[in-house]
């Protein structure tokens, strides 16, 4: 093989190893891509699971994001989904005790707002 040719393999190894480093160091959350916030919010003990719906009530959604970061050390984005996903539980919740409506019904209005 010609010299140009292993530099045009090694040039390609670097940019890969470069390509690899960089994603590996972004996004910054070390959450499992498997684990769903629908399950997140199910394992969340009692006390933090209402001071994040305390926290949505007052309109503070960046502190309730902020409190799950710290507390259950999950990363923003999944914390994000997570309080979205609490957000709109407690809408259908809210939507069914004042109509009456059954739990689809409820679920399918809120997901048209």
């Amino acid at each position: 093989m010609p010299t140009w040719g292993w530099f045009v393999i090694a040039v390609g190894n670097v940019y890969i190893a470069v390509l690899v480093s960089s994603r590996s160091c972004r996004g910054g959350s070390h959450t499992p891509p498997d684990l769903h916030p629908a399950s997140t919010w199910r394992h969340l003990d009692d006390a933090t699971r209402d001071e994040v719906t305390c926290l949505l009530d007052r309109g503070r959604t960046t502190e309730a994001i902020k409190l799950l970061v710290t507390r259950d050390g999950i990363g923003v984005r999944h914390a994000k989904a997570t309080v979205e996903y609490g957000r709109s539980i407690a809408a259908i919740s809210l939507l069914r005790d004042s109509t009456g409506m059954t739990r689809r019904e409820a679920k399918d209005a809120v997901d048209q707002l």
